[in-house]
């Protein structure tokens, strides 16, 4: 999980900072819910999932070099409908300040995720139609030591929650702003993405 987070996820996050929680179940992470979903959860649920998932952040954080940011990307391999990344991008749209990198910061993060989500729910829900119709395609692929679609079956569905899916539009959006790739890719495909995709982005 450290490799994936250090390469596919570019977290670059010391492995001597992580080897206390080797081998170490986090009691942490088994207490967060394993459904619903961090956008669509009632309120109830929300504050419960977030008690456990404050008390992770807390934990994690204590170790030297550990900010919410490298917490956020183990967690959401954990709970992925549940741990908003907490990174720079998605700090910038979201206008989340830069306060101190500990667990005040990424629960501000998971707050901002949350209600941006319910604010475009209509649109998540559109967008989470359209990869219901996905599947895996194409062969394994690698880039360096990165495994692309390497241990999933062709052909099997793709399943995405709201949160991933908010998540995917925030980074697109900030690679669209900084990467002439992206930039010319949005250029040729912006006309035909449907007038009823547009997310309201502000607090």
């Amino acid at each position: 999980q450290l490799h994936l987070v250090n390469s596919a996820m570019r977290a670059r996050s010391p492995r001597r900072s992580w080897e206390p929680f080797f081998e170490t179940p986090l009691p942490e992470i088994a207490s967060m819910p394993t459904t619903d979903d961090l956008v669509e959860a009632s309120e109830q649920v929300y504050q419960s999932a977030r008690q456990a998932i404050r008390a992770y952040y807390r934990r994690i954080t204590q170790s030297a070099r550990l900010t919410d940011m490298a917490a956020s990307k183990i967690g959401y391999l954990h709970r992925p409908g549940w741990i908003a990344i907490s990174d720079s991008y998605v700090r910038k749209a979201l206008m989340v300040a830069e306060s101190d990198p500990k667990e005040g910061r990424g629960l501000a993060v998971m707050a901002a995720v949350r209600a941006c989500g319910q604010r475009n729910r209509a649109v998540l829900l559109q967008l989470r139609r359209h990869a219901d119709t996905l599947t895996y395609i194409g062969e394994p692929r690698r880039r360096g030591s990165i495994v692309l679609e390497g241990k999933v079956p062709v052909g099997t569905p793709v399943a995405l929650s709201l949160l991933r899916i908010l998540d995917i539009y925030l980074w697109v959006q900030s690679a669209i702003g900084r990467n002439r790739v992206w930039q010319s890719w949005w250029e040729k495909h912006r006309r035909s993405c449907p007038a009823s995709v547009v997310f309201k982005l502000g607090i």
